[in-house]
């Protein structure tokens, strides 16, 4: 039990850690609550530098295809309150390399956005 309690350990604190590492990267922020209990598990929402009327679904899709085919990563994303959210995992094979090297993949891919290479 106390190897994954480690684990669990590990994983939560790299997904939270990790998470706000993107978020400085891309300029903006992750998803929480009041109560601070969605960063309490291995997942983390990071908000894309892009406003939903600025990427819409089609624009979204264009990201995931590029992070799978340039890449060789999958990374989901959906719109929630007016904002494009990607979804960071932390495993215990990943650490903190993994998540910058995620945030500078997605700040590439949102500037393209930006400059009109997804339409």
């Amino acid at each position: 039990m106390l190897i994954l309690r480690i684990e669990v350990n590990y994983c939560q604190t790299l997904a939270e850690s990790g998470g706000q590492e993107v978020a400085r990267i891309l300029g903006t922020g992750v998803m929480e609550n009041s109560a601070k209990t969605l960063s309490k598990c291995a997942m983390i929402n990071v908000a894309l530098p892009l406003a939903v009327e600025d990427a819409p679904i089609v624009t979204q899709h264009w990201i995931m295809r590029r992070l799978v085919e340039e890449h060789k990563t999958f990374i989901p994303m959906i719109a929630h309150a007016g904002k494009i959210w990607a979804r960071l995992s932390a495993q215990v094979y990943t650490d903190m390399d993994d998540f910058v090297w995620a945030g500078h993949q997605l700040l590439e891919l949102c500037n393209r956005v930006k400059r009109g290479d997804a339409k």
